[in-house]
């Protein structure tokens, strides 16, 4: 969604991606694919207008608030698919994380 100053809604696009369900009670998500997605509806919102990019002023993101995923300092692409946070695998890499961190 696009808002003008005042608040007014000047444009929306929205696409949804897809759940990878790779067994019972997980649920994982491609980064990848998300952010193809936010780059769509970003361009196709703004389509909507007479706006340009650089008359955006701020960009917020929301719904992917619980999810954890590594990123390849190298190659600058995640390392696998996002597990939400909802799954024993997110609990289980967050426990991980957390041991190794608290050994440092």
């Amino acid at each position: 969604m696009i808002f003008g100053h005042d608040g007014t809604e000047l444009g929306r696009h929205q696409l949804e991606h897809e759940q990878i369900l790779p067994r019972a009670g997980w649920v994982e998500h491609d980064p990848i694919e998300i952010w193809e997605r936010t780059s769509s509806v970003l361009i196709s919102a703004l389509n909507k207008t007479n706006l340009a990019p650089k008359d955006i002023a701020a960009l917020g993101i929301t719904n992917q608030r619980e999810t954890t995923l590594v990123w390849d300092r190298h190659t600058g692409r995640p390392t696998t698919t996002r597990s939400s946070g909802r799954t024993p695998a997110a609990t289980a890499s967050r426990r991980r994380w957390n041991a190794t961190a608290a050994g440092r």
